[in-house]
């Protein structure tokens, strides 16, 4: 009989990972632990791949329908854990060597070049995991030309790179893994996401209206000018695709049929079904 593991036991550890990286991130951005940016980006990488391997399976049926997997098949994701990690490890430990080196001069150690490839490997896989295997093709192509691009004619080409050379550019330097993108990722767009999905589970979507409803309540066409600024309230710190369609739909369900609803008469002093204030407070054009 061949040995199964279900990742759903890997709960606890995967919230006690985005528990420290939650910490870690809100500590550093703050300016209350002030780190140098490589280390902030090689930690917050180290920990996002981590937590990713974890949650989500190599096998799309699984991801879809959670169930035990062939042991086998996690200890891929082991490998690919140790690698995240042990390549971000790597960068905090020897972040003094690093930043003294000299790029493409001094020579790389077997650690530079292992870590390296075993990092370009780990997120290779892990963006097949969230954004599809187009996505890693076209990194391919990418990764392809820098090995190859030398080969190729006229203005195509390039001159030639040593395989030490590319590891270092995209391991060693801050033109590669830890640029501008994982820069804004370790630091606004983390911040953003949590904010976002902590507004989404607290039901910060009704407020947004109810506030939306009371700077509009005494002008004309109030119910379409709160659904307006209501729906940017709520697009101003959601992002679909990531906090999810169904939370910006619930709320487009209401702020839609808000725009065409009827002012009721001014006597009437009930609410008007969607928002907090009376139907009169919503004047009409």
């Amino acid at each position: 009989m061949v040995p199964v593991f279900d990742r759903r036991k890997l709960r606890p550890l995967i919230l006690a990972l985005a528990i420290a990286l939650c910490a870690f991130q809100l500590t550093t951005c703050t300016g209350m632990w002030l780190l140098d940016p490589l280390i902030v980006r090689a930690t917050h990488v180290g920990l996002v791949l981590s937590m990713l391997f974890l949650w989500r399976s190599s096998n799309r049926a699984l991801r879809k329908n959670p169930r035990p997997e062939p042991a086998w098949s996690f200890l891929f994701d082991i490998l690919m854990i140790a690698m995240s990690a042990g390549a971000a490890t790597y960068i905090i430990t020897n972040f003094s060597y690093i930043q003294d080196r000299m790029p493409h001069i001094d020579e790389l150690t077997a650690w530079d070049l292992f870590w390296g490839a075993g990092l370009i490997i780990a997120i290779l896989e892990a963006t097949r995991r969230v954004a599809g295997l187009a996505l890693v093709i076209v990194s391919g192509i990418a990764l392809l030309y820098a090995f190859f691009g030398h080969l190729l004619p006229g203005n195509m080409g390039h001159l030639y790179l040593a395989p030490n050379q590319i590891i270092e550019s995209l391991y060693l330097l801050n033109d590669g893994i830890w640029g501008s993108s994982i820069g804004a990722s370790a630091t606004i767009i983390y911040v953003f996401i949590l904010f976002g999905a902590l507004l989404e589970k607290t039901n910060m979507a009704s407020v947004f209206l109810e506030l939306a409803c009371l700077v509009t309540r005494n002008a004309k066409g109030g119910p379409a000018k709160a659904a307006i600024f209501g729906s940017a309230l709520f697009g101003s710190v959601s992002i679909p695709h990531i906090h999810g369609k169904r939370n910006l739909l619930k709320f487009i369900n209401i702020t839609i049929p808000l725009t065409f609803r009827p002012a009721l008469p001014r006597h009437e002093a009930t609410q008007c079904g969607i928002c907090p204030f009376p139907a009169r407070m919503h004047k009409t054009a």
